[in-house]
Formats: C-alpha cells, structure tokens, sequence
C-alpha cells in the first residue's frame, strides 16, 4: 500500500484529477463514506480503495491497511466493489495510471537526452557574416570589365543577381513558426503535437523515432514516417476518434534538423544544420551566396549520388518561378559550378547590368533579359565591344531596327560590353520659350505659329519685363549656323502690330528679359542709428519711413532731429535735402519724402550732437587714453579706469596739467600740479585731486627702468646663471631668485666682478 502514493507521485496531479472527473458520482459518494482522503502532491486518491483494487485484481488479499482508515470505510469500499461495476471499472484505470507512472519514470532521463539531441539536431546554424558583393572589387568580373567601362558606366551597372545574397540587417530567415504544408513529409526527429478535449483533456508530445514511430498512451508505437502531413492528421484523428467523447488536433511541433552541404563556387562551402522547411536557395543564403566566378543559372542538387534539380536564379529574378527551388532533405548537396558568358549592357535600356548568358545567344535576347528598350534609346546604332581571339579589342555596330525585322542574328561573346547609345539632338517640332515667362519650356510647333500665337497677352510674363527686347536664335540649315533674330514684345504683344510679329520655325528658341538685364534696379542706401543698415530694392512710391522699416526700425541712439538725404540729380550732381525725423516716421508728408533711386539716408545719433566732458591721462598706466568726465571724478577715479600702474609706474609722483579754455575756445592758462599718485590711490584726499575738463594726468616712470642690468652667479648655488635686476635690487634679493645656497657654500666670503670698473671686491 505504501508503494503506491510514491508511484502516484510521479504522474502529473493534473492528468490524475482528469481521470478521476470522469466518473464525478462516484466520487462524491466515496468522499461522502469517507473512503476517498487527501494525500498532499497527488490530489484526491484513495487511501483505502487503492488496497481494495489490488485485492481485486490480484485475488491475493487485502494489503496492508494504513492505520488511519477505519472498518467501516473499509466495509463501504468493500460494497462499493461487489455492487458497482463502474467503481471496479475506475479502480482498474487507476491501476493502469500508476503502472503509466512508472513507465514514465523509467523512460524520464531517455527522454531528456533525445530531446537534447534533438534540440541539437534541428539547429539552424547562423549566417555567416559576408559584406555585401561588389563585382567592381572581384578579380574575375572585376578585370573582365571595369577597365574598359567609360566614363560613369561603371556606377550604373550591377552584377545581376548577386545582390539577393546581400544581408539586409534587421532581417533573419526565421521558419520555426512557419505553417506546415499539406504534402510536408513527416520523418525521424519530427515531433507531433496531439491536443484531446472532451471526455480526456490534455496536449501529448510525440517525436518521431529512428523507426519511423511515435507512441500514443492506449494506441500504443504508431508508424507515421513517409506520410504526408495530411495523411498523418488524418490517421492520427481516426485513431483518437475511436475514445467515445474525445475530439482533437494534430499539428506539428519542432521540426525535424537536416544536414545538408554547399559546394563549389559558394563564398562559404561546407556543412550545414538546417530546418527540414529550408529549400536550396535559402541554405545557398546561408553560405553566404555565389562567389563572383560561381553561376547563377545552372545551380545543382544532388541527391543520393544522382542530380534531382538545376535552378536557374533568373527563371525566379525575372519571371518569380520558384518551383525549381525544392525542399531540402537529408545529405543533399549544393554545388555551383563555375559562372558561363559574361556580357555587361549599358545605357538606353531599362536595366544595365552584367548578365550571364545560358540559352539566350543573341543581341536581340540580351536586349529582352535587360528588360527591354528604354524609350531614349537610338535602336539604330547599338556598339558591341569586343575582345577578340585573346588578341585584340575590337568594336562591333549593330541595327536593332534591321534585326527586328529578322536580318541575320548578332551572336554575342563571353566578355562583350553592349552599349546602347541616346537619341540626340533637338526635337525637330518644337520651339523653346526661356527667360522672364511664365510657363517656359519647349512648345510643339504648329503651322502658321509666331511669336504673338506663343506669347498671346501680358498675363504670360512675370513681373519686371523687358518689352523692348527679346532674342529669337534660330539654327539655319544645312550647316545650322546659330543667326540671331530680334524682337520687340511692346509691339508685338501690348501694341499688337500685325507687322512686327515673327513666324517661328522648327527649334527657334526665344528668350525674354526681365529688366535687370539691361538696367540696374533701383536701390536705395541708409546707414547710421538703424538695426540694419544696408542697400534696399526701391519700391515705386516708397518713402522714408519705409525704408526705416525695412532696416529694422531705429536703435536706441537715433537722434529723431535733423536727418539728412544725399541725392545724386539728373546731372550726376550731389545735393543734401534735410528733414525731420519724427515728423517723418510719424507719417508728416513733407518730412516723409518719397524716395529715389541711388538715395542715401543719414540717421544721425544723439551723441553726435551731446557735448562731452573729457579727461586724459598719458605715461605708465595700462590703458592711457581720453574718458568721459563725470560727476564727482577724481584722480583715483582715473587711474582705476586707466587699467592702473604698470611695473615701471613712478608712484611716489606724478603731474595734473590743468587747462582753462575760455568760453570762445582760446587757452587762457595752463598749470602744473605735482602729487603722490600711490597716496591719491590710498584714499588722501590732499592728493586724491577732483578731476575738471581738459586735465591730463601723467604718471611717469622709474628713473634708469629702461636700463638692463644682468648679474651672473656662479658656484654655491642651487641655479647659476644669469638673471636680469632692477637697478638698485641687492644682491641677497638675486641670490635668492637662485634658489639660495648649496650646502657646501662657504657664506663668509664670496666675489663679485663688476665688468664697468674691472674692480674684483671681495
């Protein structure tokens, strides 16, 4: 009895309470006796009706009894089996289940490494990482064509469908969670997915053996391998269909992994674990694509030592076939053999690219695979380079026209270069209108069509004209000389003289003028207090205030007195017209005159006009120079604007020269006043002067400061050398700028050379 709780224990709680609600009365009425108890991590299981199961079963006897069930729910139990034929039934599936238990305990760890290797097995290995293919770096394709591209032919051609294989990044090839198709082959390693509802709930896993098999709990090994995916749903639904109550859905879960191989001229052959969904062309992908050598239109599959399938990329590039790109199985290989003939076309088709050629021969199959014609194309001039018995280049010209018409093939070679050539030249029914119009551009040419039927009224001119004049340049045959014709639009257009009028001829182009191209416009100047100062475009009618406007208004500093105009006349004669310019900007029409061309505007400022007190101070201070006197400056004042003393500054003193100019502007006096600019700094009022207007403060400097004394010390200290002294700087003052003296030097005596008496003291 004690074994069977830790069976039990085995089995999943939910599978057991599925079992268990299929006969719901029976179970209440043992909870109701008493004989159903809770065992924890099994749910409801019977203490005492699994010992009367197996005393049923077996006819061996009861087993032990736990000592928690008593005789009387033994009694019930004991009724509950000889008068119920569903309760004998449900003791017998329970004794199946802890049997399943067991099973399922043996075979746990099995089944943990086939998964395993099954995990490995169906793991699709990453792309390699590959830049994308430039055929302008491949040394075949390469040297086959790019030095003999001209001009940028090269920029404008691709190495036809090669660039499928190029990553795109964000962009992964992801086929787990790809529907199943009907006629998918299921095989070793594929797993199934069975999901039961009804009467037994529940999802069942099953992978595809080496024998081709599953196992299904009450079905027991089901061979499914070589059926389609359809045929196996269909079995396996048949088969559960049979569990009275039971519906259900077959699906597929992880599919099964191949190994398969990329040879040849692939960028990377080898090996390959891919999903059994892959198809040629996507584990082609995998290995990085066709190398530049490789072709692209006889790509093989070999199966079991035989060719199953040649692709041909441009039956899928050009046409969007993909039935020649089959599903991988087991051991297929890849190979790419080398690339057939090269031919590149450029210019006037839709598209230029380098293709390889299979069945298409001729110039005419090219010109279909390039996609046709572009429009532009000359289709009577088609040049063909080609090198020549691996002895010469030669040049091959070709009439698409004539071949059209079936007059003998144009066979192409491996290595030619196609080039397809513009149409050129002007169109030979059409007149060009350029220049100051509204609708310029080229004009189909009618019969009878003049220059009055192109240009029929003012509305089809912009603004700022020029009517007097307009060229006509017309190409005269046979050597279509260029002659130039021209025209009067006043007369043409507003005054409508029939006489004046031009006929137009095939490619006449007419240009038409606007007025700056034979007179300057008309512009004005303002300089001064304005927040723009400049030249402006003058507008017929424009004044003053205006133009102020324009430059962006006044400053703060415009004086809105007397302001000027300087006119330029008729004459080329200058002339000064003055007016008032807040009458003018307040709208006064005698002050707010009416501009003319090449005027220029003066707004003046106030401080032009504003008297300025002044101070100077000259000599050995940072910043000498004129400042403006206010009110209560004085000395110290001064010197603290002037940036203060410089190094060389006398402090201890220095001259106020005082001038008294007489209200006529005549010097009446001059004096001296002599004092201590360091104690005026201090804060001595008796030197700290009040400054009046005109007064020129000089700081002197040190006497002998411009001589250069150099003393060289040598011996006992820390840096000899020589050093620059102020005059009159002792000697233990550069003894110590050296750093002082060395341990060893002996302080008591010492000697000094003084070069202007030659006299050595010591």
């Amino acid at each position: 009895m004690k074994t069977i709780p830790r069976v039990l224990s085995n089995v999943p709680v939910l599978r057991v309470l599925r079992v268990l609600r299929n006969v719901p009365v029976l179970m209440v009425a043992m909870v109701m006796a008493g004989v159903v108890g809770w065992i924890p991590g099994t749910g409801f299981l019977g203490a005492a009706l699994p010992a009367f199961a197996a005393a049923e079963i077996t006819q061996q006897g009861l087993p032990d009894i736990p000592t928690d069930v008593t005789p009387e729910q033994i009694d019930a139990g004991k009724k509950m089996l000889e008068t119920s034929a569903e309760a004998r039934k449900m003791l017998e599936d329970r004794k199946k289940l802890a049997d399943t238990a067991k099973e399922l305990q043996k075979k746990g760890d099995k089944k943990e490494i086939e998964t395993t290797k099954q995990e490995q097995m169906t793991k699709v290995e990453p792309r390699p990482a590959f830049p994308a293919y430039d055929w302008k770096t491949s040394t075949y394709v390469g040297n086959l064509f790019l030095k003999r591209l001209v001009g940028d032919e090269a920029g404008k051609i691709i190495h036809f469908g090669h660039e499928i294989f190029n990553p795109v990044p964000g962009v992964a090839l992801i086929l787990e969670n790809m529907p199943v198709a009907p006629g998918y082959v299921v095989g070793p390693g594929d797993e199934i997915v069975i999901r039961m509802w009804g009467r037994v709930e529940g999802t069942q896993r099953a992978v595809v053996d080496r024998d081709g098999k599953i196992y299904l709990s009450k079905f027991g090994s089901l061979y499914v391998a070589g059926k389609t995916f359809d045929e196996m749903k269909s079995f396996l639904k048949s088969k559960i269909s049979t569990i009275a109550e039971v519906s259900s859905d077959v699906t597929m879960g992880q599919m099964k992994g191949i190994r398969v191989s990329a040879v040849g001229e692939v960028r990377a052959p080898g090996w390959y674990n891919v999903s059994s969904l892959h198809t040629a062309l996507q584990a082609l992908s995998m290995a990085g694509g066709v190398k530049d050598i490789g072709t692209l239109r006889r790509i093989r599959i070999n199966r079991g030592g035989n060719e199953i399938q040649e692709i041909d990329l441009y039956d899928y590039l050009l046409k969007g076939e993909t039935r020649s790109d089959i599903r991988l199985i087991q051991g297929d290989a890849i190979f790419v053999p080398v690339v057939g003939r090269l031919v590149a076309i450029s210019g006037e088709v839709r598209r230029p690219a380098i293709y390889e050629l299979k069945d298409e021969k001729t110039l005419l199959d090219l010109i279909r695979v390039s996609g046709g014609f572009a429009p532009t194309a000359y289709k009577r001039r088609i040049q063909v380079e080609r090198l020549e018995g691996h002895t010469a280049k030669i040049v091959l010209d070709a009439d698409a026209d004539e071949l059209e018409k079936g007059k003998g093939p144009f066979e192409l070679s491996d290595g030619d270069i196609v080039r397809v050539l513009p149409i050129l030249g002007p169109e030979r029914n059409a007149v060009t209108l350029e220049g100051n119009v509204l609708r310029p551009g080229k004009y189909e040419l009618k019969p009878g069509m003049t220059v009055a039927s192109l240009l029929p009224d003012i509305g089809s001119f912009q603004p700022e004209t020029w009517f007097d004049y307009a060229q006509l340049t017309r190409l005269v045959p046979p050597e279509m000389r260029k002659e130039t014709i021209p025209v009067n639009l006043r007369e043409i257009v507003l005054e409508k003289k029939k006489e004046a009028d031009v006929p137009l001829q095939a490619m006449d182009i007419l240009t038409v003028f606007p007025r700056s191209a034979f007179r300057d416009s008309p512009k004005v100047t303002i300089s001064g207090e304005v927040r723009k100062a400049g030249s402006f475009d003058l507008k017929k009618g424009a004044r003053i205030s205006d133009l102020v406007k324009l430059a962006g208004d006044l400053t703060r500093s415009a004086s809105t007195g007397r302001s000027e105009i300087l006119r330029i006349d008729g004459k080329r004669n200058f002339q000064t017209i003055y007016f008032d310019l807040a009458k003018a900007m307040s709208g006064d029409a005698a002050n707010d005159l009416v501009l003319e061309d090449e005027d220029q505007v003066k707004i003046h400022s106030i401080w032009e006009t504003r008297y300025k007190k002044s101070v100077s101070i000259s000599g050995e201070v940072n910043s000498p120079g004129e400042y403006v006197l206010t009110e209560g400056m004085k000395i110290s004042d001064l010197l603290f604007r002037a940036g203060g003393f410089k190094e060389s500054a006398y402090g201890r003193e220095a001259e106020l020269i005082r001038r008294e100019i007489a209200p006529g502007g005549e010097l009446v006096k001059t004096e001296t006043l002599v004092f201590s600019p360091e104690r005026a700094m201090s804060g001595d009022k008796s030197f700290d002067i009040p400054l009046r207007e005109y007064d020129l403060l000089a700081v002197r400097q040190i006497p002998d400061w411009a001589e250069k004394i150099q003393v060289t010390l040598a011996g006992e200290v820390r840096f000899p050398g020589a050093y620059a002294v102020r005059k009159g700087e002792r000697l233990s003052s550069v003894i110590e700028r050296a750093g002082g003296f060395t341990t060893d030097a002996y302080i008591k005596a010492a000697q000094f050379t003084r070069i202007s008496t030659q006299k050595t003291q010591q």
